[in-house]
C-alpha cells in the first residue's frame, strides 16, 4: 500500500498546479486507482463516496467494500461542523493541503492523532495555510493504535519528501 502512495506522489509532474482543487482531485483519483487495489491481485471493487451534506465540495466520506479504512475529505471552513463526526474521535493520520505563501503551488502537512480531532483543532487555530483536509481512519474504532499511525505518518512524510512534488510544512521527520 505504501508503494501505491509513492506512485501517487511521483506519478504526475503536472501536479504542481496552482489550482489546489485540481491537485486534490488528481491525487484522490490516483489513490483510488492505486491505493485501494493491490498490484498482484486486481479484482473489481466498489468505492463509495458519500457526499454528507449534499455539496460535492463539502464533506465527502470515502470507503471501499471489504476494507476497514475510511477517508474524510473536507474544506477547512467545515471543520467546526465536521469535528463532531465520530471518525475524528478515532486514531488516524491526516493530510492538510493549501497554497504556498509564495503562491507557487501547494504545500502539504502530514500528521497523526490519537484521536485526530484535537490535532485538527490545533492546526485550525495555528496553521493558516491549509484549505483542505483528508483524514484516514478505520470504519470501527480501536483498529489503529498510536504506534500504527506514528509509523504511517513517518512513512507518508518520507515518501512526500522523496517525491519532491511540493514543500512540506512538517518541521521534523518522525522516527519509524
Amino acid at each position: 500500500r505504501i508503494n501505491a502512495l509513492w506512485k501517487c506522489l511521483n506519478a504526475n509532474s503536472d501536479w504542481r498546479l496552482a489550482d489546489q482543487e485540481v491537485f486534490l482531485n488528481q491525487w484522490v483519483k490516483c489513490l483510488i486507482s492505486n491505493f485501494f487495489v493491490s498490484v498482484d491481485q486486481i479484482t473489481p471493487f466498489s468505492l463509495r463516496i458519500f457526499v454528507a451534506d449534499g455539496d460535492p465540495d463539502g464533506l465527502r466520506i470515502v470507503d471501499k467494500s471489504n476494507w476497514i479504512g475510511k477517508a474524510l475529505v473536507f474544506p477547512r471552513a467545515l471543520l467546526p461542523q465536521v469535528k463532531a463526526r465520530p471518525e475524528l474521535a478515532q486514531t488516524g493520520v491526516y493530510l492538510l493541503l493549501g497554497p504556498r505563501p509564495d503562491g507557487e503551488g501547494d504545500m502539504l502537512y502530514v500528521g497523526e492523532g490519537d484521536p485526530i480531532r484535537p490535532r485538527l483543532e490545533s492546526h485550525y487555530a495555528q496553521k493558516d495555510f491549509w484549505t483542505r483536509a483528508i483524514g484516514f481512519t478505520t470504519t470501527t474504532a480501536g483498529q489503529l493504535n498510536k504506534a500504527h499511525v506514528q509509523f504511517l505518518e513517518s512513512r507518508l512524510i518520507a515518501l512526500a519528501r522523496a517525491a519532491k512534488r511540493m514543500p512540506l510544512d512538517n518541521a521534523n521527520q518522525p522516527a519509524e
